[in-house]
């Protein structure tokens, strides 16, 4: 087993501090508050760089204080 791969992946996905305010559209074409200023966090992940948002428990409770929501 290779774990040299899985230490790779796990350091991959750290919540780093963000400087950019935006929103991102849902199917419905709804537009949710992803990053703010009091609370800019975003994931380093694939899947955030791509749709500005992913389910990362991180990023989601990031996400969510931003907005003043209990997570």
């Amino acid at each position: 087993m290779n774990t040299q791969n899985t230490t790779t992946f796990n350091q991959a996905i750290k919540v780093q501090p963000a400087e950019v305010i935006y929103t991102v559209a849902d199917k419905r074409g709804n537009h949710r508050v992803t990053v703010s200023v009091k609370g800019a966090y975003e994931c380093k992940c694939h899947s955030f760089t791509l749709y500005g948002g992913c389910d990362h428990v991180e990023a989601v409770q990031a996400e969510r204080r931003a907005q003043g929501r209990k997570f």
